[in-house]
Order: C-alpha cells, then sequence, then structure tokens
C-alpha cells in the first residue's frame, strides 16, 4: 500500500511575493468584507491575521496546511476568506447576492417612507447623513450638522483658552466628553423650543452628567464663583496674607518699596507741568515717607519721622535702581 506524501507548505514573504503597498490595500478591504460577512468586532485584526495564516501556510490552529501546500497566495485567500485581491472583491455566493439584493430593496422601501414622514426644519446636509447608515470605519462626527461641529470646536477652543489645564493630554478624554454634553444638551432644548416631546429623564441625566463632569475638572460655576470671592478681599490682613503666602514674598515686598522710593524720588527732582515748582515738596516728601518713629531731642516726645531725599538717593544707588553720575 502506498503511503501519503504530505508536502510541506511553501511561505511567501511580503516584499517578496507580494509588494507592501498591495499587502496594505488587500487589508484594506478584506476588512471591510470581514465586517460585513462576519461577526467580529475587530476586523481588521482579523483580517491581518488571516492574510498572515495564508502567507505562512498554516490553519486558524496554527497546524500546517498541507491542501493547499503548493498553491498560491491568491488561492489560499480566495479559500480561507471567500475574497480575490486581483479585484479587491468578495467572493459572493447565489444567497448572499439574494440577501443584498433583498437588502437593497428593503432600503430603498424605507428611503420611501422617510421621504413621506420628512421633518422639514431637518437641515438638508444633516437629512443626507440621516439617510445613510453606519458601516465599519466612518467617521461618527458625520452624524454632527455643520453648526454643531463648528459650535463643538469653539467650546473646545474656549475651554482651553479658559482654563490651560484641560489642554494637556491628559484631559482630553474629559474634555471632548464635555463638548459632547453640551451639543447633546443643546439638541433637546431645541426640541422642547420646536414643540417636540422630550424624555424629562433623558434631559436631567445629560445636564446632571455635564455638572457632574465640570465639578470633576474644577470648572463649575459655584467653585468658580469661592474662588473669585476668596480673591475679592481686600482687607489688609488677607492682601499680607496672600503676600507671606507666596514663596519669594520677601523679594517682592523689597522690590515694590524700591519702586515706591524711585517713584517718590522722580517726583522730587521733576518740575511740574507750569515750571513753577517741583512735582514733589518737602511736606510732600515728609506725608509720603512717614513711617518711622523717632525721638525728638529737645523735648523727648516720640513722634513720626520722615525719610530724607539723600537717605532716598543712597539707598536706591544702593539696590541699583539709581547709577551716580561720573566726575569728569
Amino acid at each position: 500500500m502506498a503511503q501519503k506524501i504530505l508536502l510541506v507548505p511553501r511561505k511567501y514573504v511580503v516584499g517578496t511575493d507580494i509588494t507592501d503597498e498591495k499587502y496594505q490595500e488587500v487589508l484594506l478591504k478584506l476588512a471591510d468584507w470581514l465586517a460585513e460577512s462576519r461577526n467580529t468586532k475587530e476586523p481588521a485584526a482579523l483580517a491581518r491575521q488571516l492574510v498572515q495564516e495564508c502567507l505562512d501556510g498554516v490553519t486558524k490552529d496554527g497546524r500546517p496546511w498541507h491542501a493547499a501546500a503548493t498553491a498560491t497566495l491568491e488561492a489560499r485567500i480566495r479559500s480561507k476568506c471567500r475574497f480575490d485581491i486581483e479585484t479587491l472583491k468578495p467572493l459572493r455566493t447565489a444567497s448572499e447576492k439574494n440577501r443584498t439584493k433583498k437588502d437593497k430593496e428593503r432600503a430603498r422601501d424605507l428611503a420611501k417612507r422617510a421621504a413621506q414622514a420628512d421633518d422639514p426644519n431637518i437641515p438638508e446636509e444633516l437629512r443626507k447623513e440621516l439617510q445613510r447608515s453606519a458601516s465599519y470605519g466612518d467617521n461618527p462626527n458625520v452624524f454632527l450638522s455643520t453648526a454643531e461641529a463648528k459650535k463643538w470646536g469653539e467650546l473646545r477652543d474656549s475651554y482651553v483658552v479658559q482654563f490651560q489645564e484641560l489642554g494637556a493630554v491628559n484631559a482630553a478624554a474629559e474634555l471632548q466628553l464635555l463638548c459632547d454634553l453640551h451639543i447633546l444638551s443643546e439638541r433637546y432644548r431645541m426640541k422642547v423650543l420646536q414643540g417636540q416631546s422630550v424624555d424629562p429623564r433623558n434631559q436631567t441625566e445629560v445636564l446632571g452628567r455635564l455638572q457632574d463632569l465640570k465639578k470633576a475638572l474644577g470648572i463649575h460655576p459655584d467653585q468658580l464663583a469661592k474662588r473669585t470671592n476668596a480673591k475679592m478681599d481686600v482687607s489688609i490682613g488677607a492682601a499680607a496674607a496672600r503676600l507671606e503666602a507666596l514663596d519669594n514674598w520677601r523679594q517682592l515686598r523689597l522690590r515694590y518699596w524700591v519702586e515706591e522710593l524711585l517713584q517718590v524720588y522722580q517726583m522730587f527732582m521733576t518740575l511740574n507741568a507750569e515750571g513753577t515748582g517741583y512735582q514733589l515738596d518737602e511736606v510732600g516728601l515728609f506725608g509720603l515717607t512717614r513711617t518711622r518713629p523717632a525721638d525728638c531731642p529737645k523735648c523727648g516726645h516720640r513722634h513720626v519721622a520722615g525719610i530724607s531725599i539723600e537717605e532716598i538717593e543712597q539707598f536706591l544707588i544702593e539696590k541699583g535702581a539709581l547709577k551716580p553720575l561720573e566726575s569728569a
């Protein structure tokens, strides 16, 4: 009795037996066919797996595919996937063709019924998108009208401008969901204004999710109002507390003091607009700088003294705010 000899399946290589461009094109078209013909949530991954099995000459369980050991790559893909890589079209059976024909007829009937009960208030651009069914690879943004897509972009840009932390990659998903909820809430509002029936539970749920997301991001109006009220406290104690809360409050305090004395010095040395005197005289200088206590050498009473212009000039020179002219 003759023994059957099993051949080792031939392996095909991308770039040698099939070009990279052809390989990518086959994967793309085959994924569309698998999304239609098979029950899978990842048709692109399934297409890559099946084509790789055909390249390696193995079955789905990883065993050598002896029946197609010498078969061409085109023949293997036709047998395993019912797909022709030359024409990039699926090999439909008679039953599939009849089912496709019936689906088209059913779609035409539904289109006729929809045309009879069409709402004239729907924009033409949105009506065209609503009439087509979603399929694998469709962009979900096609279900937004031009006005809604523009509004969505404006909302995102406005949030990023007002709250720069939302522009980070870490907050991208939350920001997109926030803009989606705004658009959905606006749709419910327009339906109510047009007198259409809207489930109050759905509208309340959307508003609740919108408020919760804003609170989670720290941008709820109540939170912003509390921050504003805290910053509006203009008492001396609150200002001193906010200043001392800064890490470099000592340097800031010294800088403000130098700027104030520099302004006083400039006014003391600058003529007024009429040219009849200076912008600041000795009395005004005393009123602006009487910040230190002193004892009178004659009566011994304690009083408040000002700072002389010579002391101000020397202090500004030491801090680098003034530079004396070099003698010729």
